[in-house]
């Protein structure tokens, strides 16, 4: 005995509807890594995608992602254009893509500091302050966060 195989006539529509695609929702514990990871499949994209997006590799989005590497300043601004300003999690990647250089600028001039008075005020060296207001070097966020009363009081 031979079992037959039905068949569906051609009219009748047997595709299935795609289910809902999950959605990562974001925590206010997530790190920028998991930020990008959730955003990024939000968007139904792959790291490379992401990547290309960005102008960099997928195994730099991968990097990210797993928290070995932590985006630079054009990267970070890069990501926030793709992705939106969810993938900012705390207040140094909000600080570090502003025009930090001009608020801290701003700040001395608007107290009447020289580069000199300014750098003895934050502690760090005028090399430093003058790469930091030329945004020719990022602030890290180790200084960051150790000098972040001066950057509160800078950026209101």
């Amino acid at each position: 005995m031979v079992d037959s195989i039905a068949t569906v006539p051609k009219h009748i529509n047997l595709k299935l509807k795609p289910e809902k695609p999950e959605t990562y929702e974001l925590s206010s514990s997530d790190t920028i890594g998991e930020r990008i990871k959730k955003l990024r499949m939000n968007k139904n994209l792959k790291p490379k995608q992401l990547g290309d997006l960005i102008n960099i590799t997928g195994s730099g989005i991968a990097n990210y992602e797993s928290g070995v590497a932590y985006p630079s300043r054009k990267v970070l601004i890069n990501l926030v254009n793709v992705l939106g300003e969810e993938v900012l999690c705390d207040s140094y990647s909000k600080f570090i893509i502003k025009d930090y250089g001009d608020i801290l600028k701003n700040w001395r001039e608007k107290n009447k500091l020289t580069i000199h008075a300014a750098t003895k005020i934050l502690g760090i060296s005028e090399n430093a302050y003058i790469g930091w207001e030329k945004q020719n070097t990022i602030i890290s966020r180790k200084i960051y966060y150790k000098l972040i009363h001066y950057f509160n009081e800078i950026d209101k």
